[in-house]
């Protein structure tokens, strides 16, 4: 945790409040300070989801209190009634947000661990191939029978590069918990692909790298390959990541 700017100072940097010189520092800061930078991200992503997850609730419960304060104003004819200033309300908006704030992070860092993120991965599912290789085909077949034992020992019979057979061996290895092999299959189709301009199983290798990179706790590496997707629209897998994702890199980014 950065100990040059407090919180407040940083919600006012990202509601446009603060001074200019202040706010032309803290810029310059971010530049060398990542735990700054961190702290930063991880307050405008909890304040993004505080506003999606929680802020219309927060409205309907500030206006029952209203209501329901008036109506109890009203009907006590006897005792004068008691104006409520915008003040009143404004600053109890405030401090719900405030605790609201505090509630998310308290939440999210205790609850969250690699598992929370990648317990929601989809498996992938073969689809219908053809390959001429009967070591290949073989491999489709005991990968679909989930048979790990027939999968290790057709993968030491492989003498060849086979972009199809590195990617179903890289998945049997992340369901026997073997994310360290299946990081290195994935990556070595990347480079193959990058040598032959080629895009075969291009997107899978980004997604299935997060789940690889999590459960060696390797987090920056998770968050750049999750980034990716999400600021490509046209990735497959674009909406298997929300911003509460982010949030949940950034919390494991303080955790390990």
């Amino acid at each position: 945790m950065n100990n040059r700017y407090l919180i407040e100072d940083l919600e006012a940097y990202l509601d446009g409040l603060m001074e200019a010189e202040k706010a032309e520092q803290l810029v310059e800061d971010l530049k060398v300070d990542s735990a700054l930078k961190l702290e930063l991200e991880a307050l405008k992503l909890a304040r993004e989801g505080v506003q999606m997850a929680a802020w219309k609730e927060m409205i309907r419960k500030s206006q029952s209190e209203f209501l329901n304060e008036r109506n109890s104003s009203a009907i006590e004819s006897e005792t004068p009634t008691r104006s409520i200033s915008p003040f009143t309300w404004v600053s109890r908006i405030a401090a719900s947000l405030t605790l609201l704030l505090a509630g998310v992070f308290a939440v999210l860092f205790f609850s969250t661990s690699p598992e929370s993120i990648t317990s929601k991965h989809l498996d992938y599912q073969i689809p219908v191939m053809r390959s001429g290789e009967f070591e290949i085909s073989s491999l489709e077949e005991a990968y679909q029978k989930k048979d790990f034992e027939t999968i290790n020992k057709l993968a030491s019979e492989i003498d060849s590069y086979d972009a199809k057979a590195y990617f179903i061996l890289s998945m049997a290895y992340l369901d026997q918990s073997q994310p360290e092999s299946a990081e290195n299959l994935l990556l070595e189709i990347e480079e193959r692909n990058n040598s032959n301009q080629s895009k075969e199983f291009a997107d899978q290798i980004d997604y299935y790298l997060v789940k690889a990179y999590l459960e060696q706790k390797k987090i920056s590496d998770a968050k750049t390959r999750m980034e990716k997707i999400q600021n490509d629209p046209q990735h497959t897998y674009f909406k298997n990541f929300s911003s509460w994702d982010r949030l949940k890199m950034t919390v494991l980014e303080w955790k390990y």
